[in-house]
């Protein structure tokens, strides 16, 4: 019998304790019964997160979910599961298994989760766990009766080796290690003759070669220096690290918590505090507009060697950018914390901030790149005025997972003619907009979505009169003002460059889409049902997989780009370069 490989994907804590042992407990059992497991939790890094999702997922047969309260709002979680009944759809994968380990508000339940096999893990977990393994078609010994206290938290969240990224290969360094075994058996006098001899041939050839580059130079100097007019350059700036606004996923229903609620810092080449000092790390307002009470302190740093990281996470799960954005590193007290930065500027040591001076060329907005990043990533004004916080990113994010969402499911299994047109009108509610779903569906067809959430569209049907504009469209406007800054570093030109590209192959999908949707909401409930509109149905289903977790790549098989990429990458954009401090 071939070992199945499960995938699971869940939102647990240790301060969940009832889930979170579950999730323990049944990792190991499956394994002891000779499944292959992987796991990814929905606090996962986001290269962690992609990897798996694009790599793992669609080499395993199952995908168990963990549901819990705290993964029906996990934007992971809820990928994960999106892209797995796709791949079910596909025959890539023979199913998914919900498993429920507490009560939670059925509300609250996305609708594709309903339709998925349900076990009630929380209740009676050996007999749970027999439905398990018999639902996956493996009966191997399982050691485990009863369910027992958890082990310590890192095993269910660290994957084997075997599903890692694949380890920098060590072949680059084997010389140097050679060489270095080398040096110490001459340094204990455990070298040999030959080895000794052998070493002061290296040392000769090493001295000859740096005689004579330095007399080449000599003698040819390169053109500059020979006509006199040595090239200046500015001073480089000494960079120690840098600072990343994280998001926990933990979402609740209008996009106020769960989102840059968390910043990693890492660092290097740092010279240690003087003794009985420690280096503490705050998070300030901005630089024109400071406000005392929003300083916060991140924490302190712990050096190993000349490095260090951190990584904070906000309490109440509110967005760090929307007041944060700069960073200070003071050299203070040890044995009394400091409830604020020190006012002394020679206590500053580093220093970071979002670039919060105008752009020169913006002539109608005036923004800065830190104007441009708060409107993706925090808060926009037009969509503020629509009660809709939370930014551009995971609002058009959400939406395309939501018509991806509705898309596979109109061409599913279902026999409902109805269903199914209702599901094409919630398309277009999100492509079009309330203002102008009109022009695409039957006269007197009424917005079956949320109409708040409708008033945004996510395709600008009318470039000039369109307010506030598509999702699309919008992202596009804030990224190619980063782009075209003058304060952004080349790696954030770099990136905004390919998340635009991305874009507009997300935009190419969605209008495909629409043209798939347009077609099929006028047609009578018999030809919906008949054979001659499954290749539309089709075709609907792959350019929302395209405009979703992005297009097949042919030289991998892996899907690339997509609402999920762009959604990921956009947030690495917000970005804090760490320099000496100067007053």
């Amino acid at each position: 019998m071939p070992i199945p490989r499960v995938f699971i994907s869940h939102y647990t804590t240790e301060e969940t304790q009832q889930s979170f042992q579950i999730l323990t407990q049944l990792i190991a059992d499956l394994r002891t019964a000779g499944a292959e497991v992987v796991t990814n939790g929905g606090r996962s890094s986001v290269e962690h997160f992609t990897y798996t999702l694009n790599h793992e997922l669609p080499q395993c047969q199952w995908l168990l979910l963990i549901q819990t309260p705290e993964a029906l709002h996990s934007s992971q979680v809820q990928t994960t599961v999106n892209t797995a009944i796709q791949l079910v759809s596909q025959q890539h994968m023979q199913g998914i298994i919900r498993l429920a380990t507490s009560p939670v508000n059925t509300q609250e339940i996305p609708m594709a989760w309903s339709a998925l096999t349900t076990i009630d893990i929380g209740q009676d977990y050996p007999r749970a766990l027999e439905k398990v393994l018999l639902a996956l078609g493996i009966s191997g010994p399982i050691t485990n009766t009863r369910l027992q206290a958890a082990p310590p938290p890192a095993p269910p969240f660290a994957m084997s080796p075997t599903y890692d990224r694949p380890p920098v290969s060590s072949s680059r360094f084997a010389p140097l290690a050679a060489t270095a075994a080398f040096i110490e058996d001459i340094k204990s006098g455990h070298a040999s003759r030959q080895q000794r001899l052998l070493l002061v041939l290296v040392a000769s050839l090493l001295l000859v070669t740096i005689l004579g580059t330095t007399l080449f130079a000599f003698l040819h100097p390169s053109s500059p220096t020979a006509s006199n007019h040595p090239i200046v350059h500015p001073p480089a700036v000494t960079v120690f690290g840098h600072a990343y606004f994280l998001s926990s996923g933990l979402l609740n229903a209008n996009n106020t918590q769960g989102l840059n609620d968390e910043i990693q810092l890492d660092l290097n080449n740092l010279t240690p505090p003087t003794t009985g000092n420690a280096y503490y790390v705050w998070l300030l307002s901005d630089k024109n507009n400071f406000d005392e009470a929003t300083t916060r302190l991140l924490g302190t740093l712990t050096l190993h060697g000349n490095a260090a990281h951190l990584k904070y996470t906000n309490p109440s799960h509110t967005n760090l950018l929307a007041n944060g954005s700069r960073l200070l590193v003071t050299e203070e007290s040890a044995s009394v914390p400091p409830i604020s930065p020190s006012p002394e500027k020679s206590a500053s040591r580093y220093y970071a901030e979002i670039p919060q001076v105008p752009n020169p060329t913006d002539t109608v907005d005036h923004y800065s790149d830190l104007d441009h990043l708060r409107h993706l990533l925090v808060n926009d004004p037009t969509l503020l005025k629509l009660n809709l916080p939370g930014g551009l990113n995971v609002w058009f994010f959400q939406n395309v997972q939501k018509v991806h969402e509705w898309a596979t499911a109109a061409q599913g299994d279902t026999k409902d003619p109805q269903l199914i047109h209702s599901l094409l009108v919630r398309i277009l509610d999100y492509l079009d907009g309330s203002n102008y779903v009109q022009r695409d569906v039957p006269p007197g067809t009424p917005i079956l979505v949320d109409p708040q959430i409708a008033r945004v569209a996510l395709l600008t049907t009318d470039p000039e009169n369109q307010q506030p504009p598509g999702y699309v469209s919008h992202l596009g406007k804030h990224l190619g003002a980063l782009i075209g800054s003058p304060y952004s570093t080349q790696q954030q030109n770099t990136l905004a460059g390919k998340i635009d590209a991305e874009l507009n192959k997300v935009n190419a999908s969605l209008l495909l889409v629409q043209k798939d949707t347009r077609q099929l909401v006028h047609m009578t409930d018999t030809q919906l049902l008949a054979q001659t509109a499954v290749p539309l149905l089709d075709d609907l289903v792959t350019q929302a997989d395209n405009a979703y977790i992005g297009r097949v790549n042919a030289s991998t098989g892996n899907r690339d780009g997509g609402a999920v990429w762009i959604y990921d990458h956009i947030q690495q954009l917000a970005v804090l370069t760490i320099t000496k401090f100067s007053a």
